[in-house]
C-alpha cells in the first residue's frame, strides 16, 4: 500500500513541477531601457509590430515590439515630451512637449516634417485624427486645439475655465473629449467645436477615452477613481478605485473590444471587467510612478511607461495563462502536501523525519518550518535520533541569529544614538532607544544621563 501511495505523490509532485516550469517565465515583460528620465507617455503602432514612447529627457523613441531594442530617437523639443501618438499608417509620429509646440516627425527617418505652434502654455496631449488628417492637442494655456496635420493650421479652439490635460478623437473622428483642471471632461462636435456634454468630477480629470463603438467614455482623475460614462446622456455607469495611496488614475482606456479597461496607478497597471468593474489582471514591474498604458491593436499586449525611466510590454495572453497555471499549481501543491502528511502519520520514524527535512528544506513542497519541526518531533518522540539532532541544531541556530541580530541591533543604535546615550549632544529630549533592552520612547535628559525609555536596569524592565 505503501509503495502505491508514494507512485501516486510521485506524479503528483510531477505534474506540479510541469505546470510551474511552463508557466511563470513566458509572462516576463519586455523591458524597454533608453530613456535617462521618466517615461510620460507609450504608444503601439496599428500594425503592433513598433512602440513609441515620450519622456522627460527631452526624446521620443520607436522600439521594436518583439525584441525591445531601440530602433530610432526623436531629439528636437527643448522640454519635457509630454505625450505621443503614432498616426493611423505608422508612417508619422506626433509629440506634445512642455515647449508648448506639437510636432510631427517621419516615422521611419526621425526627420521632423512640421512643428505646430500656437499654444501659449505646455502642450499636455496629443492625438490623430482616426484618418490621420488632423491633430488634436490639450494645453495648459485652458484649451485643446484641433489642427491640419498637412499645414499646421489650426482649425478649432475649444475652451475650458483651467489647465486642460487628456484629449482624444472618437473612433468615427466626429467627436472630441477632453479633460481639465476644471474638474469637467467635456465631448465636443469636432467640425462645429459645440459642446454637447459636460461630465462634472469630484477632481482634476488626467485620462479620457472613448469606447471602439463610441457609446461609452472613459475617465480617471485625482480622487484615485475610474469612472465610466454613457456618452449620449453622461450618466455614470461604473466607478471603481484602483489605488488607496492617494495617487491619480493616470491613464486609462478601453481594451480593443470595449470588454476591457486597463488603468495606471501607483507603480503598477490594472485590468478590469468594463461592465462589472472586478480587478482581472494586475501588472507588477515598475518601480515608480506608472503615468502611461495602452493595449495593442489586437488586445493581447499591454504597453506601460514609468516614472523609473523604462517602458514594459506585457503578453496579456501569457499573463492570464500564468494565473491559470499558479492556481493549478497551488491545488496540486495542496494535495501533495496532505497525502505525505496522511502517508507520515502511520509510517516509520525514517518517513517523518524524512517529511520533516522536505518541509524545512522546501524540498518539493512549501517550505514550512513549523511543519517541520512538528515531524521532527514526532520522529524524536519514536527514538529517531536523526530528528532529535534536527531539534537541537535548529534550536541553536535560532539561538545565534538571535544574539546576532541584538547584537546587529546595539551597534547599529548605539551609533546613531551614540551622543545623546553617552550623556553628549545638545538635545534636552528626544526618541531614543536603549541599548541594553531595546525599549523605544520619548525621554528628557536627567542632568548628564539619559534614562531608559522603560526604566529598564542592566536590561530588565522592572514589573
Amino acid at each position: 500500500m505503501r509503495t502505491i501511495l508514494s507512485i501516486r505523490n510521485y506524479a503528483i509532485f510531477g505534474l506540479f513541477v510541469a505546470v510551474l516550469g511552463t508557466s511563470l517565465f513566458a509572462a516576463e515583460p519586455i523591458v524597454l531601457k533608453g530613456h535617462t528620465k521618466g517615461v510620460t507617455s507609450v504608444c503601439f503602432s496599428s500594425d503592433g509590430k513598433k512602440v513609441l514612447t515620450g519622456s522627460m529627457d527631452k526624446t521620443a523613441r520607436i522600439w521594436d515590439a518583439r525584441t525591445g531594442k531601440e530602433l530610432l530617437i526623436f531629439a528636437g523639443h527643448t522640454d519635457w515630451v509630454t505625450s505621443v501618438c503614432f498616426s493611423p499608417d505608422g508612417k508619422k509620429v506626433l509629440t506634445g512637449s512642455f515647449d508648448e509646440t506639437a510636432r510631427i516627425w517621419d516615422a521611419g527617418t526621425g526627420i521632423e516634417l512640421l512643428k505646430i505652434t500656437g499654444h501659449t502654455s505646455h502642450v499636455m496631449f496629443v492625438c490623430f485624427s482616426p484618418d490621420g488628417k488632423k491633430v488634436l492637442t490639450g494645453s495648459r494655456d485652458k484649451t485643446a486645439r484641433i489642427w491640419d496635420a498637412g499645414t499646421g493650421k489650426e482649425l478649432l479652439k475649444l475652451e475650458h475655465t483651467n489647465r486642460v490635460y487628456p484629449v482624444c478623437f472618437s473612433s468615427d473622428g466626429k467627436k472630441v473629449m477632453t479633460g481639465s483642471d476644471d474638474r469637467t471632461a467635456r465631448i465636443w462636435d469636432a467640425e462645429t467645436g459645440k459642446e454637447l456634454l459636460k461630465l462634472k468630477h469630484p477632481s482634476f480629470v488626467r485620462s479620457v477615452c472613448f469606447s471602439p463603438d463610441g457609446k461609452k467614455v472613459l475617465t480617471g482623475d485625482w480622487d484615485e477613481t475610474a469612472r465610466i460614462w454613457d456618452a449620449e446622456s453622461g450618466k455614470e455607469l461604473l466607478k471603481f478605485r484602483g489605488s488607496e495611496s492617494g495617487n491619480e488614475a493616470s491613464s486609462d482606456c478601453f481594451s480593443p473590444d470595449g470588454k476591457k479597461v486597463l488603468t495606471g496607478i501607483d507603480n503598477s497597471a490594472q485590468i478590469m471587467d468594463a461592465e462589472t468593474g472586478k480587478k482581472l489582471l494586475e501588472l507588477k514591474g515598475h518601480t515608480s510612478h506608472v503615468k502611461s498604458v495602452c493595449f495593442s491593436t489586437d488586445g493581447k499586449k499591454v504597453l506601460t511607461g514609468g516614472w523609473d525611466n523604462t517602458a514594459r510590454i506585457w503578453d496579456v495572453d501569457a499573463l492570464e495563462q500564468s494565473i491559470s497555471n499558479e492556481a493549478q499549481r497551488q491545488k496540486q501543491i495542496i494535495a501533495y502536501d496532505a497525502q505525505l502528511r496522511k502517508n507520515a502519520e502511520n509510517g516509520t520514524p525514517e518517513e517523518q523525519f524524512k517529511l520533516g527535512n522536505r518541509y524545512y528544506n522546501g524540498d518539493g513542497v512549501s517550505k514550512n518550518v513549523e511543519e517541520a519541526l512538528t515531524w521532527w518531533k514526532k520522529a524524536g518522540l519514536r527514538g529517531h535520533q536523526g530528528a532529535v539532532d534536527a531539534l537541537q541544531k535548529h534550536a541553536k541556530a535560532n539561538v545565534a541569529a538571535g544574539q546576532r541580530r541584538e547584537e546587529e541591533g546595539k551597534e547599529a543604535i548605539q551609533q546613531f544614538f551614540g551622543e545623546i546615550l553617552s550623556g553628549g549632544g545638545s538635545s534636552d529630549s528626544g526618541w531614543v532607544t536603549c541599548v541594553e533592552c531595546l525599549g523605544w520612547g520619548w525621554v528628557t535628559r536627567q542632568g548628564n544621563k539619559v534614562r531608559c525609555p522603560r526604566g529598564c536596569v542592566g536590561g530588565k524592565v522592572p514589573k
